[in-house]
Parts: structure tokens; sequence; C-alpha cells
């Protein structure tokens, strides 16, 4: 049964990671690696540090900051709930979500002066009534 089918206790689908980061818990900063991260929650290996439930904890990816709360702890490992949704940027970054796609671009912005304006701007400036003909006073 995979984290997202009914009757599952978590309410999102889980990544399996080895992704090293920095934790702060409960301020100091720890060298700590992210085994598996969701949208609403992570699993991180601390080596030398046991952090106690409940504590707040801020998870520094290499692009992203995120807090959140200690759900659980044991032998090492601890369940981080986090205070909002990942973000998607995230979520892309961690393998959660495909890369969106990238907009179809269309010609190149240029400017096409129509033919008529300029040769109108042309009459104006040297008098001509119209092309090939002289303007007659």
């Amino acid at each position: 049964m995979s984290d997202s089918e009914p009757g599952s206790r978590r309410a999102f689908e889980r990544r399996k990671l080895d992704l090293p980061a920095v934790c702060r818990a409960p301020a100091s900063p720890h060298q700590v690696t992210v085994l598996d991260i969701s949208y609403g929650g992570c699993r991180l290996r601390f080596d030398h540090l046991d952090v106690p439930r409940g504590s707040t904890v801020i998870l520094d990816l290499r692009q992203a900051q995120l807090s959140g709360e200690i759900a659980w702890s044991a032998a090492g490992s601890s369940g981080v709930k986090f205070h909002r949704r990942l973000p998607s940027d995230t979520a892309v970054f961690v393998g959660l979500e495909e890369a969106p796609a990238p907009a179809a671009e269309d010609e190149p912005d240029r400017y096409d002066a129509p033919a008529a304006g300029l040769s109108h701007w042309v009459r104006r400036v040297l008098g001509i009534a119209a092309i090939g003909r002289v303007k007659r006073a």
C-alpha cells in the first residue's frame, strides 16, 4: 500500500531521498540527511543528536528553507511535520513534481513597419503627394 492510498496514515506520497541538508534544531545548525520527503513533512537522519518531540526545526535545503515540528524521534531518525505545504518549486527540486514545460515561444518580438506607413512618412518629409507624383503648390 502506498502512502497516498486510502487507509494509509499519511496524506501525501513520500519520495525517498539521500539529500544532505542543514537543520537548525532547536537553534544551532546540524548536518542531517533527508531520507524521504512529502508535501507535508520529511524524515531526517541526525548523526549525533536526539531531537525531542515537539521541537521546532528549520531545514535548509539548497534552494529552500522549511520550518516544521518534530512529530516523532527514534534511533537517530526524526519525522518532521512542515508548518506549511511544500512549495511547488521545492517539490520539483526534490522530485515530487515534474518541472513545468517551458512555454512555447512565438516568433521573436520584432517590429515590422508597414510599407504604407514608411512611404507616408517619406512623402511628408519630401513634400511629395504620392509616390511618383510631386506635390503641386
